[in-house]
């Protein structure tokens, strides 16, 4: 570095240079150019700035005050380096929820201060991935819930169309319920979230679910119009009606879970959260739809 001064100036030129960076460094108002200055007290940043800040578009770099601003000045880029990443999603709502309150703020203080002129038509836009994030996040949770809503309302209309009976609407709304619920809290325990290419797995879960539902309370009625009691339709329900359901229900979750072995993250999660939402639907209907028949019709 003292060879390269001394070829393009001499001992002279770095005399200068040290007075030019005294009196930057007792200027209290140039913050940003005492830091360039620690970092290149001979001034050889002129040789490179041109080629670093090249190609910055519509942008460039002030080097009295270090803001980036629109070539008219009407615009100004301000950068945040936040302490956690995007995908934690809570600490990102906080983050945005606290940059607006902030902005709120300042717009209250200029404005009680005698009024700034033009704060009214001063825009602020947040952008990046925290901000990407946080929206994909609602955009997913709004389709989940409509998607849960629709499915639910037509899994129930379907059962009270097949059987007419409101007890039937309590067979099938309640094990789906429940399923979904322990799906959710997999996915949650599992994943700690859901991408916008797995938020379709709740239709799915409701759809499919809900035939293991149906072949088991058939069985039922069935044996219930045979002539057989509560007890004996009730057995043959569990024995032979659940060995199909729990065949169906295997053979349909591994039928998902074949989708984990795709490097694609959305579509194994998709198909690792049906694969499971499937199995655990199994399980609460095992567990529920028995009890809830004979709690409803003994």
């Amino acid at each position: 570095v003292w060879k390269i001064a001394l070829a393009a100036g001499g001992r002279a030129a770095i005399r200068a240079q040290v007075a030019d960076n005294l009196r930057i460094l007792e200027n209290p108002s140039a913050t940003f150019l005492k830091d360039v200055v620690r970092a290149d007290p001979l001034g050889l940043r002129s040789l490179l700035w041109d080629h670093l800040f090249k190609g910055k578009g519509a942008l460039r770099l002030k080097p009295v005050d270090g803001y980036y601003m629109s070539q008219d000045e009407s615009a100004l880029l301000v950068l945040i380096k936040p302490a956690r990443s995007a995908q934690d999603l809570g600490f990102t709502a906080r983050l945005l929820s606290g940059l607006r309150r902030a902005e709120a703020e300042a717009r209250g203080e200029l404005t009680s201060e005698g009024g700034t002129p033009g704060i009214e038509q001063v825009s602020v836009d947040y952008a990046g991935t925290y901000s990407v994030a946080l929206d994909n996040s609602n955009l997913i949770k709004s389709d989940m819930k409509l998607t849960a809503v629709l499915s639910f309302l037509g899994v129930v209309a379907l059962y009270f169309i097949g059987y007419r009976r409101f007890g039937a609407l309590l067979y099938s709304s309640v094990p789906l319920m429940v399923g979904q619920a322990m799906t959710f809290a997999a996915a949650f325990v599992i994943f700690g979230h859901i991408n916008s290419a797995s938020s379709g797995f709740v239709a799915m879960v409701m759809g499919l679910g809900t035939d293991f539902t149906i072949v088991m309370y058939a069985r039922y009625v069935e044996e219930r119009l045979g002539g057989r009691s509560l007890a004996d339709a009730s057995r043959l329900m569990m024995g032979e009606g659940a060995l199909g359901m729990f065949t169906g229900a295997i053979t349909s979750a591994g039928t998902f879970y074949s989708m984990c072995v795709t490097r694609f993250r959305g579509l194994w999660e998709l198909g690792f959260l049906i694969g499971t939402g499937i199995l655990l639907s199994m399980v609460a209907i095992l567990f529920l739809l028995p009890a809830m028949i004979q709690w409803n019709e003994a």
